[in-house]
């Protein structure tokens, strides 16, 4: 990333930036007040990096889109999000798209995020509670769940989750078993199936009210 990152004050969108050794850098990109997208590819994921990571976003108040990847040849210990130490204080209200990948778990400010609509995991390991808190997110319209963004082989959208939810991306060839429990997903329009397997099958129980889902594979 530039030395000088900090003075372009008026740059919008930021992707791909690689961080490297204590990630001091990353202090710079909380001058860029304009910035509304933001992708980080995080090298050597680790405490400290986090807290300058979210020092940063804190103080991004036009943010609408954030993406932070790990790389996969790190082999340091791994950052479960959902746990870590440092957590968003101020999250960035009007964020609307979320990527994570490589870093375990989702962290606990996503849960404050009233304006999220398009979330994609890969390579996150979620636990049954984590997706339950993706559920509740009241705008979320697109999911997008990749390989390894599931610890289990089966997903269950449990009763009343996922409200606004109209395409769901699976693109995670583990899934053997996805379940939707009564008065889930009332507005799930498309299923996009992106891997090849054997065998997948679906638990739907028919609400009292007629409803269409459409898979495409």
């Amino acid at each position: 990333m530039p030395k000088s990152i900090g003075t372009m004050t008026e740059l919008q969108v930021l992707s791909h930036v690689a961080v490297f050794g204590s990630g001091e850098e990353l202090i710079d990109i909380g001058q860029l007040l304009q910035l509304r997208k933001l992708g980080i590819v995080l090298n050597e994921c680790q405490e400290h990096i986090m807290r300058h990571l979210y020092r940063a976003i804190e103080i991004l108040p036009g943010l609408r889109s954030l993406s932070i990847r790990e790389t996969a040849d790190n082999k340091n210990a791994e950052i479960d999000m959902s746990r870590t130490m440092h957590q968003l204080l101020m999250p960035p209200k009007y964020l609307q798209t979320l990527e994570i990948s490589g870093l375990r778990g989702i962290p606990k400010w996503i849960e404050n995020m009233d304006e999220l609509f398009k979330i994609a995991l890969h390579d996150t390991l979620l636990a049954v509670d984590e997706i339950v808190i993706l559920g509740k997110l009241t705008r979320l319209c697109c999911l997008k769940l990749e390989e390894k963004s599931y610890s289990k082989s089966t997903l269950t959208f449990s009763r009343n989750g996922f409200q606004s939810l109209k395409f769901l991306v699976m693109d995670c060839s583990t899934f053997t078993n996805i379940k939707f429990v009564e008065e889930a997903t009332p507005k799930l329009e498309k299923i996009f199936f992106v891997f090849h397997c054997p065998a997948v099958y679906f638990w739907y129980r028919v609400p009292s009210k007629p409803q269409r889902a459409q898979s495409e594979g």
